[in-house]
């Protein structure tokens, strides 16, 4: 589906990134838990730990996942993201989400 090139182009779309942010930064509360559907290099993950949630479960089938598990590490949110490398339907939670984020455009609803 996609590679990393493809995930920077979408992470480089300020318009696209910005409207992102300022939902996340408006929804997410100290005690928000979320999950990120479709998580590629965990951007919206680390922008919910960023914006203070609690807990985020980032899904991911693409290998682009270990990048995200990188990231989180290096920005010390790794505490606070369980990755799963894994498609959302495979996955149950060990706990209910309180917010939902999942950015599937591009190619993919053509599939």
């Amino acid at each position: 589906m996609y590679n990393i090139s493809d995930y920077g182009d979408m992470i480089a779309d300020n318009v696209r990134m910005d409207a992102y942010a300022y939902a996340l930064k408006a929804a997410i509360k100290p005690d928000s838990v979320v999950l990120d559907i479709g998580a590629a290099t965990g951007i919206h993950a680390l922008l919910a730990c960023k914006f203070g949630a609690r807990q985020v479960y980032a899904i991911e089938p693409n290998d682009a996942i270990q990048l995200a598990r990188e990231l989180a590490a290096e920005n010390d949110y790794a505490d606070r993201i369980q990755f799963y490398h894994d498609i959302s339907t495979n996955i149950t939670l060990p706990e209910k989400a309180t917010i939902i984020v999942s950015d599937l455009r591009g190619q993919l609803p053509l599939f």
